[in-house]
């Protein structure tokens, strides 16, 4: 495992544990080196059923963290 690898797998251990600023970086860097998908869906409705229900909790989540402990 390169160095690389090794900071990136500590940043989505942060992300998944609700830390919102190394979701953000981590984020940023998926993008960057992410390679361009072959084919992507033209609306929302092409995801998966378990797909939209992964994000909503995720948004919900994300919302939580920035309305604050007492929400």
């Amino acid at each position: 495992m390169t160095r690389l690898e090794a900071a990136l797998e500590k940043l989505a251990v942060k992300a998944t544990a609700g830390d919102t600023a190394a979701f953000r970086l981590l984020s940023t860097h998926m993008q960057a080196y992410q390679e361009p998908p072959e084919s992507s869906p033209s609306s929302a409705s092409e995801l998966e059923a378990a797909d939209q229900k992964v994000l909503s909790l995720i948004v919900r989540r994300f919302a939580g963290v920035r309305a604050g402990p007492e929400a």
